[in-house]
């Protein structure tokens, strides 16, 4: 796209102290606010303001480069929020517009984890414009799985810095919600985290399952399109049972299963039967049996990361992707930040 705005919108007093209010560090504010104001020194704002450069994107090479084009529109950000653990569906018609597509992201925060989407998001915004400049001034290319590890990795260790400086006791100790990452099962155990994505327009879903033992080792990972795309509970519970069957052809007889489907982990362990996923659940239910021992449990989008990722994978996917014994760089960098701080292992 070529046509991006980078026209303001004059910030409200309550917008601006939300933006200073954010738990991330002082320059990610500071580049929030340039952003807002206008002035990020992109090359269209150079070319601008004082005549000198080119205002085309060095990134793509084919559009002018706004903060809009930057952070949204140039295949570089594209390619880096089709893998980023947090996405804003709906927002999509705002982007051409930075300060309206954040007075809509700010309005998030009285959602469920919405702050930390927000300040996780923010992260994932510098890392983006971090990534631009080393192609503008290196010449240098980053992977964009690479990008979004270090913009996950490095809002989580925020996060836990400030919880232990204000002492505010915020992380849970069971690990089922917290913001400490993925938590390791039992000994003997295996856990699976499984995650759907759902392009809706496009009519295709995706599945994402990670397996991995008590120590945090990666026993299995699989990418799995879905091209009957159905309801995104729907999708979700499909994830679960294909999981479920993963587990199954692997002979593994302890097994926690775990997603950020809050509904479905609910209706699985209450009984109560739902009826958008009725025949599913059923399918579950038979699955059970084939496990010596078997437990379902909800966690966050925060803490589910890598089989997110593994699902908004699949949606590109043709056929399924899979890896047992040797595992992509990519995915042992995302393995590693979602494991920081949490896992028994040292990192």
């Amino acid at each position: 796209m070529g046509a991006e705005s980078s026209s303001r919108r004059r910030c409200t007093p309550q917008g601006w102290n939300f933006l200073w209010g954010l738990k991330v560090k002082h320059k990610l504010k500071h580049f929030i606010w340039k952003c807002l104001q206008g002035i990020l020194p992109v090359n269209a704002v150079i070319r601008e303001r004082c005549s000198k450069g080119d205002s085309v994107c060095k990134c793509c090479g084919e559009y002018p480069e706004t903060i809009e084009h930057l952070l949204f529109f140039c295949d570089n950000a594209l390619a880096i929020w089709k893998v980023a653990p947090v996405s804003w569906a709906g927002l999509e018609c705002l982007r051409n517009n930075f300060g309206h597509w954040w007075e809509e992201i700010r309005e998030a925060r009285a959602m469920e984890s919405g702050q930390e989407r927000i300040e996780l998001t923010v992260n994932v915004l510098w890392q983006i414009w971090k990534s631009r400049n080393r192609r503008q001034f290196e010449d240098k290319g980053m992977d964009p799985m690479t990008v979004v590890n270090k913009a996950t990795r490095e809002w989580r260790e925020f996060q836990e810095a400030q919880d232990v400086d204000g002492g505010n006791g915020s992380h849970t100790t069971n690990g089922k919600e917290g913001l400490g990452g993925w938590r390791e099962p039992e000994v003997g155990w295996v856990k699976i985290n499984s995650d759907a994505a759902v392009q809706q327009k496009a009519e295709r879903a995706g599945w994402g399952m990670i397996a991995r033992d008590c120590l945090g080792n990666a026993l299995g990972a699989w990418a799995v399109p879905d091209t009957c795309c159905s309801s995104a509970k729907q999708e979700e519970a499909l994830a679960l049972r294909s999981a479920m069957l993963m587990a199954k052809q692997q002979g593994w007889r302890r097994v926690v299963f775990e997603s950020d489907c809050k509904q479905l982990i609910d209706s699985i362990n209450s009984g109560d039967g739902d009826s958008d996923i009725a025949t599913i659940l059923l399918d579950i239910v038979s699955l059970k049996s084939n496990f010596y021992k078997c437990c379902f449990s909800f966690t966050r989008r925060m803490n589910n990361s890598v089989s997110h990722s593994l699902a908004k994978l699949a949606l590109s996917l043709d056929g399924p992707a899979e890896w047992k014994v040797v595992f992509p760089a990519w995915l042992l960098e995302l393995l590693q930040a979602d494991c920081r701080g949490s896992c028994s292992i040292s990192v």
